[in-house]
């Protein structure tokens, strides 16, 4: 489908993930963020293997077979790594509970954000929808797109509110303090008002 993995890299002009190179000026390169998940690095690399192999003997008529079995591999993937994330979650986990859990919840995410995604691209190169896979390539980076701008617009709301939050809590402050002085001011005022009113009386009284 115009595309090998293969060990050697000294014929490779791709890029390698997990030590295997991926040679095509058409399918989309392997996500380079993989290579810090060496089981999605794997998973991916299996997949690539076993498209060079289906290709040897590709027909037609199989296409609609092979995106069903697509799509429950997937599927059975998804299901594995909520399963691994679960388990990561388990209390009482000992040892470095902390990174696992991270590594599980990251695992889960690339998966959906970069794995899956690339795997149908290349499914469709595979079976020689290349037009498609470009299609739906630029689709994703489309939503991509969308969505990092509703996350920033949102980040941008949060942020405003929590600036117009701590406006109204310091404006609140410096009212409730300048009452207080206000309240201090007048005590002291009537204080001496009626420490003069006391010593007038005790002047009279003398005379």
């Amino acid at each position: 489908f115009g595309t090998e993995t293969s060990s050697n890299k000294d014929r490779s002009d791709g890029i390698n993930v997990d030590d295997v190179d991926v040679q095509s000026s058409r399918t989309p390169h392997p996500p380079r963020s993989l290579l810090a998940l060496p089981p999605l690095a794997r998973f991916l690399n299996a997949y690539l293997t076993g498209l060079n192999e289906l290709r040897r003997c590709l027909l037609p008529g199989a296409f609609p077979s092979i995106r069903l079995a697509h799509n429950k591999l997937i599927a059975d993937a998804k299901m594995a790594l909520q399963a691994n994330e679960r388990a990561a979650l388990t209390p009482g986990l000992r040892g470095e509970a902390t990174k696992l859990r991270e590594a599980a919840a990251k695992m889960k995410a690339e998966f959906d954000k970069c794995v899956e995604p690339y795997l149908k691209n290349t499914l469709e190169v595979a079976l020689g929808s290349f037009d498609y896979a470009m299609a739906e390539a630029d689709k994703a980076r489309i939503e991509a797109e969308k969505k990092a701008a509703l996350l920033a617009a949102e980040k941008a709301r949060v942020a405003a509110e929590e600036r117009a939050k701590a406006e109204a809590e310091e404006i609140a402050s410096r009212r409730k303090a300048e009452a207080e002085t206000a309240a201090a001011e007048a005590a002291m005022k009537m204080m001496t008002t009626e420490e003069q009113g006391n010593s007038n009386e005790e002047m009279k009284a003398t005379d």
